[in-house]
């Protein structure tokens, strides 16, 4: 016999970890914070140098990174020891800080509602939506405006529309008594508002004139045919409003605290919002109510190279940091997730795993008329999300 050694599987392995920092090159400048076995950090440093990364872009510019890296060494019998270099994780530690800078980000101001336009066509959907108008109400001591509005119908005759527009005003009066009745209203400021007319005609008026600060309102969820031919008054809705909208999806079904309070906020960016109108709301809402924040991007590019995937989401993630100004006082450290995928899938997967109980989604206004070209991924979302969806416009100031 020999004079093999035989080793157990612990002692044929040891491990080095330290932070790395790569320059503009892919070229690793330097590795600090090291830990581990002293005598084998020399030989560390020298596998380390010898490994080279792509460069990683952000804005298309190169940029240093740092990350963790572990190098592991492998003994064997009679032979000197084998380094392996492994990336075992990584994160983005000083892109984010640059790109903060770069922005000069402010804190954002205050979330104050004042006034909110809830609207209803009495399906129960509406009846569930009321609940959380009134809860939002409440926690902003607000005044709710509860809305419905009797258009005409579509191609109809004149005499027809006449009367079916008679018929529908006279049921909408029996059901706001009804709903006066019940008391469901009586614990907020509130004023009832019955018109006719174009929706978005009515609706925009009343923005106006009431100041409104957040529009309410529940969706059925159409999808398809249905979709096409019925419209979605939600989506016609956030598409136009210059003021935030909170629709509450057919899926949702959990009940409203009597007043509002979140507690995971769930931001869903595409990072294209150069006004940060959705991310300053979100951060304010999370810092009103100490609630958690947790920052979603969702890169739907396929990416077959390992190197350049990574690359974007450490890029990302850069640009996520630097949502949050600095002096932000959250109540905790925001989580940034990046995803790869369809978009509305990975924001209702991700709004499910962090139990997000409202998920804030920024969305861009247009002329077109809702339903007639594909569902928009804010669209998607709410026909799919378990809470509230607080849709708000590029071109929001609040």
């Amino acid at each position: 016999m020999g004079n093999t050694s035989v080793l157990p599987p612990l002692a044929k392995q040891a491990r080095i970890s330290g932070d790395v920092v790569i320059d503009k090159t892919g070229s690793v400048v330097e590795m600090k914070g090291v830990s581990g076995a002293p005598p084998l950090i020399p030989a560390a440093l020298a596998a380390v140098r010898t490994l080279r990364y792509e460069p990683t872009y952000l804005d298309d510019e190169p940029i240093d990174i740092q990350f963790i890296l572990i190098v592991r060494f492998e003994l064997q019998e009679l032979v000197p020891l084998k380094s392996k270099a492994m990336i075992e994780r990584s994160e983005i530690m000083t892109t984010a800080t640059r790109f903060a800078k770069s922005q000069k980000r402010v804190m954002p101001e205050p979330v104050w509602i004042n006034n909110i336009l809830f609207l209803t066509d009495f399906s129960p959907t509406s009846n569930s939506a009321l609940r959380h108008a009134l809860s939002v109400a409440r926690r902003f001591e607000a005044k709710v405006y509860v809305t419905h509005v009797v258009e005409p119908p579509l191609a109809a005759p004149l005499a027809a529309a006449f009367y079916d527009t008679k018929s529908a005003r006279k049921d909408a009066e029996k059901k706001f008594n009804a709903l006066l009745s019940a008391g469901k209203l009586n614990d907020v400021l509130h004023e009832i508002i019955l018109a006719e007319g174009s929706l978005w005609a009515v609706v925009e008026k009343i923005i106006a004139e009431k100041k409104i600060d957040l529009i309410l309102v529940g969706s059925h969820g159409r999808k398809g045919f249905r979709k096409m031919m019925l419209g979605s008054v939600a989506e016609a809705i956030y598409r136009k409003a210059t003021c935030p909208v909170l629709t509450i999806g057919p899926e949702n079904s959990a009940n409203p605290e009597s007043e509002m309070r979140p507690r995971r906020i769930l931001l869903a960016t595409d990072l294209r919002d150069e006004a940060h109108c959705a991310s300053d709301y979100a951060i304010a809402m999370a810092e009103r109510h100490a609630a958690e924040l947790i920052v979603l991007h969702v890169i739907e590019d396929e990416v077959s190279d390992f190197g350049r995937a990574e690359q974007q989401r450490l890029a990302s993630l850069a640009r996520m940091e630097g949502l949050v100004p600095p002096e932000t006082l959250l109540a905790s450290k925001p989580t940034m997730v990046v995803a790869r995928g369809c978009a509305a899938d990975e924001i209702g997967e991700m709004a499910r795993k962090y139990g997000a109980d409202l998920i804030v989604i920024g969305v861009r206004g247009g002329k077109r008329m809702a339903g007639h070209l594909p569902s928009t991924v804010a669209y998607q979302v709410l026909c799919q999300a378990l809470c509230p969806v607080l849709t708000v416009p590029a071109e929001f100031h609040g």
